[in-house]
């Protein structure tokens, strides 16, 4: 925290969690030892009227937070599970914590929540990993709402989708209502190898032409081999289609109509 940049009579206020800390706090085991809500800190020298306050507080782990506005604070008794009594237990929440919480917690909350079930993606581009983290944490942002809307709902708790389930569920809706004319189509190869539905017309005046291209340009119907190329396509759907004495595909890709 520089003087320069959070200070409170600049009306800027910092408050901030260390993940590890140069000065002395009393260890951690110490803290373990004398229970859960147990809290120990220090405040620095006053400069400019300003000083700054350290403390860690002890609840699972030990939790380092720094602030120029607040200390402790207010103490406030809360509810957390225990492990080894299997139960509830009240313990001491500093105010300062409530705050973080409030105010910064919930930031932290989507980073755990992202990074639960990350899409995973091969590709080093910035662009493509600034895209995929965009998903992740619309689809966070999204569940979070939808445990609240349960909540007002009433929705009991075990007919809740947790977030894998959630992201599955919108992973699978846009393929459930694909459209018929796409749904059947074999995803194995390429799209320029199919004959188009809607490209071909269902008038009638299919009349097969000879190109005057210098290569041959694969055929479009999908039952027929990869291998084979032709220079006849029909004028009217624009589409290159086999015609010789070996094959006839310009006439079984007539079958889709």
């Amino acid at each position: 925290m520089g003087m320069y940049y959070s200070w409170p009579k600049l009306g800027l206020f910092d408050l901030t969690v260390l993940q590890s800390i140069l000065i002395y706090l009393l260890p951690d085991k110490v803290l373990a030892k004398m229970g859960r809500g147990t809290s120990f800190e220090i405040i620095s020298i006053k400069y400019n009227d300003c000083s700054v306050g350290i403390l860690k507080w002890y609840d699972n782990k030990p939790v380092n937070i720094a602030s120029n506005f607040i200390t402790s604070g207010n103490l406030v008794k809360i509810k957390r599970w225990d492990k080894k009594t299997k139960q509830y237990v009240e313990i001491e929440r500093l105010e300062i914590i409530s705050l973080y919480n409030k105010s910064i917690g919930g930031v932290d909350k989507i980073d755990q929540l992202i990074s639960t079930y990350r899409t995973f993606i091969k590709s080093k581009k910035s662009t493509l990993r600034l895209i995929t983290h965009a998903f992740d944490m619309v689809v966070a942002n999204c569940w979070l709402q939808y445990l609240e809307d349960a909540n007002l709902l009433k929705v009991q708790k075990n007919k809740t989708l947790d977030l894998l389930y959630f992201s599955l569920q919108l992973a699978n809706e846009p393929l459930n209502n694909a459209s018929p004319s796409t749904s059947g189509l074999n995803l194995s190869r390429s799209s320029d190898s199919k004959v188009s539905r809607q490209k071909l017309n269902r008038t009638d005046n299919h009349i097969p032409a000879v190109d005057r291209l210098k290569n041959p340009t694969k055929c479009k119907n999908p039952e027929c081999s990869r291998k084979h190329r032709t220079h006849t396509f029909c004028e009217k759907c624009d589409l290159h289609l086999c015609l010789s004495s070996d094959r006839n595909c310009f006439k079984e890709s007539l079958k889709f109509l």
